[in-house]
């Protein structure tokens, strides 16, 4: 059984949301939505980024998840495949998408490496996600958890049908010059904007913008300058725009004109942040406590992290911010024990914009 990785990072998605800000207010408590396959398959996933295909059709992408067998309330007979993919579609179940063997969807093909994936965006029947490449530390590096960052790749996938096993994944590495990118991917009609993570324990975030006839090879990507309000194709500490952490969500709110950033606060907090701004290069709001996740209270080993909105869809509404998060244990055999943790959950919240 792969069992190396669960303890290393994020566990799951959990249970109860309390908000702390008057003028936030939950419209529904947390539900389950992403139902285990007690029998036999998907008993739980990481991650969690969503991503519109089209009006009616949600994809979901996971990062370490676990295929198996839920028995007396535990996880049983499991295994780790390091992601996974589900579907929503208009009747809003969630239909997960495992190859055979309890493969990976997205397979590294680099020898000691694995795929977790970052966020992406569809964009005319063409997905495009970004493909964070993993490999396992030294093992005399003892500093935070047992993996490493070496690099990003994106998956192109025309999507000719509605099966993800007729999909025909083309894998292309991203300039080796590139600074990480894709905590949160957003766009306009003209370019792709890209959210990146500095890497330190602030996380704090840059932009870095593509034309979209061009995000296959990255031709043309420039970073944004706060200081000067200038685009530039070379990246350094001056294109800093605030902290976040290293996933996240902006969405455009058409209502309020205003992109909201929703994050865990430095990235393993009980709270759940926002930010917003009416430009996506800003200035950005002050961020704000907007719910809190209690889970924390229940284990010591407890702990959440990944805060996002969901990608709306067309009859989803407008005034409310459906945000998933995770919550994780240090220790692997709650994650075996509590199947109430690393599964996704969902709250509506309040739009404070509206």
């Amino acid at each position: 059984m792969a069992m190396s990785k669960i303890c290393l990072i994020g566990w799951l998605y959990l249970s109860s949301l309390i908000l702390v800000n008057g003028d936030c207010n939950a419209q529904s408590g947390p539900h389950t939505h992403f139902p285990l396959m007690a029998n036999g398959g998907w008993i739980g996933g990481d991650g969690a980024f969503s991503i519109a295909l089209n009006d009616s059709t949600r994809l979901w992408l996971f990062g370490d998840t676990w295929v198996g067998q839920i028995k007396n309330a535990k996880r049983y007979n499991a295994d780790i495949t390091r992601n996974s993919i589900a579907i929503e579609g208009s009747d809003r179940q969630i239909h997960y998408y495992l190859p055979d063997g309890h493969q990976p969807f997205f397979i590294n093909a680099r020898r000691n490496e694995w795929y977790w994936p970052a966020d992406g965006i569809c964009i005319n029947n063409t997905l495009y996600v970004f493909l964070s490449r993993l490999s396992m530390k030294n093992p005399g590096d003892s500093t935070g958890f047992g993996f490493v960052s070496v690099g990003e790749d994106v998956a192109i996938i025309h999507i000719g049908s509605s099966d993800p096993a007729d999909w025909k994944i083309d894998y292309r590495p991203l300039p080796s010059n590139t600074p990480h990118l894709a905590s949160a991917i957003t766009s306009d009609e003209k370019c792709i904007y890209l959210f990146g993570d500095n890497g330190t324990g602030k996380h704090t975030t840059y932009i870095a913008r593509v034309p979209i006839d061009n995000i296959s090879d990255m031709r043309g990507i420039a970073y944004y300058y706060p200081k000067t309000m200038e685009w530039k194709s070379k990246f350094n500490a001056s294109t800093y725009l605030f902290d976040a952490a290293p996933e996240f969500s902006v969405r455009y709110d058409a209502a309020s004109k205003n992109f909201i950033a929703i994050y865990s606060k430095s990235g393993m907090s009980k709270y759940i942040m926002m930010r917003y701004a009416r430009n996506i290069t800003g200035p950005w709001s002050p961020e704000k406590i907007i719910a809190e996740c209690p889970e924390m209270q229940r284990n010591k080993n407890y702990y959440a992290y990944e805060a996002k909105q969901k990608a709306p869809l067309k009859n989803d509404k407008s005034d409310i911010l459906n945000i998933t998060y995770l919550v994780n244990s240090f220790s692997f055999w709650d994650v075996a024990r509590d199947t109430s943790i690393y599964v996704p959950q969902i709250i509506g919240v309040k739009n404070p914009l509206r």
